[in-house]
């Protein structure tokens, strides 16, 4: 694909994004080395996206339309960009998404996670710069990079943040199950509504024992910041769904209140910047 025919988008921690001219698509171009060779990263996202695209995937998953040799994925383009850019926005303007799009959010996401499941994928990196967003404010899931395909290891593993510890007969071990996938979204969840990381204020690289302490102990903050969704986050972080489908008949339950798009909030003067940056 000539090279004008591109418009440079966003540069990510393994992926440089182009805009394909005149159309609805961008490439995702595997480019830079995190955990594993690009061409390892490449693949597995590849093989995921593909399985995915043969079982007809629901709107809430952003759209593979193909490979650009060598190491480019043609994708949907999300308009409103990434979730996490979206937040920080709406934190530095005093605003927030309103209820009914929380609510349409968290049944989105668990809509595709529920599908991507029943492809036999687990995705192994939720969080929410790898949701985006369309011109309606629409949930796209995407970045497969790190998925487990039918029962096999992931590249990588969820974020510290959003990690399930298990106790396994006394030793603890990080959790690649249907169970942590919820657990992620509930934390991922809290983010959504709150503009913060669940673990604010305690980076990865610098307070990883304190995060792992608190993950083993339960020490999850508080919901009360989170009227719409808390009730929700609680039962994904204490393993109250047996599925995402669960959660899905959860969510569908419940009536969305409040207009749609974003209205004012205040948000706690912390100062802190969490692993997400919020």
């Amino acid at each position: 694909m000539a090279h004008e025919e591109r418009q440079f988008l966003a540069d990510g921690w393994t992926a440089t994004i182009f805009r394909l001219s005149n159309t609805q698509k961008v490439v995702k171009v595997l480019d830079k080395k995190l955990y594993y060779p690009c061409e390892e990263q490449f693949r597995r996202e590849l093989a995921a996206n593909e399985r995915i695209a043969q079982h007809n995937p629901p709107a809430s998953v952003l759209k593979f339309y193909g490979v650009d040799e060598p190491l480019g994925l043609i994708l949907e383009l999300a308009q409103k960009g990434s979730m996490d850019n979206f937040l920080r926005e709406c934190r530095g303007s005093k605003s927030a998404p309103s209820s009914d799009v929380l609510l349409r959010w968290a049944r989105q996401a668990a809509e595709a996670l529920a599908f991507v499941h029943s492809c036999g994928i687990l995705h192994c990196d939720i969080y929410v710069p790898n949701f985006f967003l369309d011109n309606e404010l629409n949930l796209k899931l995407a970045d497969f990079g790190a998925a487990a395909i039918d029962g096999g290891s992931p590249l990588m593993m969820y974020r510290e943040t959003h990690q399930l510890w298990v106790n396994d007969g006394g030793k603890w071990r990080k959790d690649i199950s249907i169970a942590s996938e919820i657990f992620a979204l509930g934390s991922a969840m809290f983010n959504m509504e709150t503009c913060r990381d669940s673990m604010q204020g305690l980076r990865s690289d610098k307070d990883r024992d304190e995060i792992e302490r608190r993950l083993k102990a339960k020490e999850l903050p508080p919901v009360d910041d989170a009227p719409v969704l808390g009730r929700y986050i609680e039962k994904c972080w204490n393993s109250k769904y047996d599925s995402m489908t669960d959660l899905l008949c959860d969510l569908n339950a419940s009536e969305a209140i409040g207009g749609a798009g974003i209205h004012p909030v205040t948000y706690p003067v912390d100062g802190a910047k969490d692993e997400v940056g919020i």
